[in-house]
Order: structure tokens, then sequence, then C-alpha cells
């Protein structure tokens, strides 16, 4: 993911851009600070460097910051990853859900509680596609 600089003048607690940005892909994200409580992003699929899942629907990630931490969650599910910056944030948030997606995917019914079973269920009817990177890569 690319990051964003742009000069803007801060007036009031925001920054007020000189012109409408355009966005070249739907991955480029600008924030202003502070946060709103309702900041979120959009994600219809995630990618870390071994796995790419697809989903059926976008779904949709609540953004909040705790201080110097940024924290991006996806209640549905209860999945949530953190960091310092935008970049760092998404990154883990990705991880911390393909990571989700493994693990209970690959476990039997047998061995998780009803709860957990609930989870795969909603996992398992939202990726509508996994890909392994590191087999296509040859």
């Amino acid at each position: 993911m690319q990051q964003l600089a742009i000069r803007g003048i801060y007036q009031n607690g925001m920054v007020l851009l000189p012109q409408p940005i355009r966005y070249k892909s739907k991955t480029e994200v600008v924030l202003v600070f502070p946060l709103r409580p309702d900041t979120t992003l959009h994600f219809d699929r995630v990618v870390n460097e071994a796995t790419e899942l697809r989903f059926k629907h976008s779904i949709e990630a609540k953004l909040l910051a705790d201080g110097d931490i940024l924290f991006l969650g996806y209640p549905e599910l209860g999945i949530t990853g953190y960091g310092q910056d935008l970049r760092e944030t998404t990154q883990n948030f990705q991880e911390v859900f393909i990571a989700t997606f493994e693990h209970y995917t690959r476990q039997p019914d047998t061995v998780l509680t009803d709860k957990a079973q609930q989870l795969k269920a909603k996992l398992t009817d939202l990726v509508t596609q996994y890909v392994n990177l590191l087999e296509t890569e040859l």
C-alpha cells in the first residue's frame, strides 16, 4: 500500500485540501486526524506474503486511535489488528485475518466449541477464494 503526503491548510482541527483528491485505485487511503468515530476501511480481499483471501462481499473494518496506536477491527468476527501507522495497522489486520481463517478452517468441527464452529462457518461463508501466492510464483 502506498502512503500519500498531501499539502493542506490546518484549520479548526482539520486539514483543508486545495482541491478534490482523485484516487488511482481503491487501495489509496487518506486520513485526516483527529479520526472521526465512524472511520472505516473497506476490504474485498486480504493479502499477506503467502496468502490471499477473496471475499463474497466487501467488509467494513472500523479504524480507531488510542494514543499513538491505531486499531483496525472487524467486530462481526472479532478480528483486530494494530500498528503505529496506517500501513502497519492494515498489514497487521490482514495477517490476523488470514491466521484466524487458516486456524479455524483447518480444524475439524469435532474439536471446536460451538462458538468456534460459528466463527468457522462465518469465515467460510465470507471467503470465496483462498489463493496460495507461494505456489503461483513459479
